[in-house]
C-alpha cells in the first residue's frame, strides 16, 4: 500500500512560527549534552568546523555548536526567527544568519561539514531537500537529524500535559502525522545510519510552563476559547505537581547521524 504523500505546503512552515519567535527562544528545550558528546565522537565537531543548522529557529542549536567553536550558517526562512537569532547570537562573530530555505540554502557547493536540523526536518519538501544537501555537504560530511519529543512513558504530569495538548490544540495530531516517517528517512540517508535516543528534560515554573505550552506552532491564540481552557488547565496540573517551585517535562532526545549516499 502506498504511504499518504506528506502535504507539507498546507501547513505554511515558513509561516508557522511567526507570532512564536519570543516563546519559542525562551521556553523550548535545548538538547542535551549527549548530543554535542556524540556529534564529537561521530562527525568530528570540533573548533573551526563548519556546520549549516537548517531550519535553525531562534538559534538554539545553534548556540550549542557556537559554544563548541564551530562555525555555523544558521539558515531559517522565517523572519521573526531569524531576527531572535541575531539579536541573541550576533555578536559571535562565528555566527552567520542566512534567510533561505532547506531546498535552496544559497550556500557554496561543498562548503560544509556537517548539516544539522534540529526539530524541522518535517517541514521540509525531502526530494530537493536531499540533492541541495548533497551539494553543500562535503563528501565526508554528516548529516545530523534531532527532535527533542516529549517521553511517551513519562509519569502523571506528561499524561495531563498531553491530555491538555489533545483538548486544546487540535492541529496537533495533524502536526505530528505530518511525519517523516522512517521509511522516509531511510530513503533520505540512503546507505547506513545511526538512530538512537537520548534522555532530556526541562524544567519550568508557572510560566515558564505556559510559555512551553504557547511555543508550539498548534497552540491556540490568545482570542481563541480553548486558550482560557488550556490556560486553567496548566495551572491546576503546576500546582497538582510542583516541586521547589518547578515541573519537570521529561524528554527523548531522538537522534539520526550518518552521511547521505552519493550513488
Amino acid at each position: 500500500m502506498k504511504e499518504p504523500e506528506r502535504d507539507v505546503a498546507n501547513f505554511r512552515p515558513t509561516e508557522r512560527f511567526t507570532s512564536k519567535a519570543r516563546e519559542y527562544a525562551l521556553f523550548r528545550p535545548h538538547y542535551p549534552a549527549s548530543l554535542i558528546l556524540l556529534l564529537r565522537e561521530r562527525a568530528g565537531l570540533r573548533p573551526g568546523m563548519v556546520v549549516a543548522d537548517i531550519g535553525s529557529g531562534t538559534g538554539i542549536l545553534t548556540a550549542q555548536l557556537l559554544d563548541e567553536g564551530a562555525s555555523v550558517y544558521a539558515v531559517e526562512p522565517n523572519e521573526a526567527m531569524r531576527r531572535k537569532a541575531e539579536e541573541d547570537l550576533g555578536t559571535n562573530w562565528r555566527f552567520h544568519s542566512v534567510a533561505a530555505r532547506a531546498e535552496a540554502t544559497t550556500l557554496p557547493s561543498g562548503s560544509t561539514e556537517l548539516v544539522t536540523i534540529a526539530q524541522a526536518f518535517h517541514w521540509f519538501d525531502l526530494p530537493p531537500t536531499r540533492v541541495e544537501f548533497l551539494r553543500i555537504l562535503k563528501p565526508e560530511g554528516h548529516l545530523c537529524l534531532v527532535w527533542n519529543s516529549r517521553d511517551p512513558v513519562g509519569g502523571e504530569f506528561e499524561a495531563g500535559y498531553n491530555g491538555l495538548v489533545e483538548e486544546c490544540c487540535p492541529a496537533a495530531k495533524k502536526t505530528k502525522d505530518l511525519g517523516p516517517t522512517e521509511e522516509e528517512i531511510a530513503r533520505f540517508y540512503g546507505g547506513e545510519f545511526l538512530h538512537t535516543f537520548l534522555p532530556n528534560h526541562q524544567d519550568l515554573d508557572r510560566e515558564g510552563l505556559k510559555g512551553r505550552f504557547m511555543s508550539a506552532s498548534y497552540a491556540p491564540d490568545s482570542h481563541e476559547p480553548s486558550y482560557v481552557r488550556a490556560m486553567s488547565g496548566l495551572e491546576k496540573l503546576f500546582y497538582e505537581h510542583v516541586e521547589n517551585g518547578t515541573v519537570r517535562l521529561h524528554y527523548r532526545t531522538e537522534v539520526y547521524l550518518g552521511r547521505l549516499s552519493r550513488d
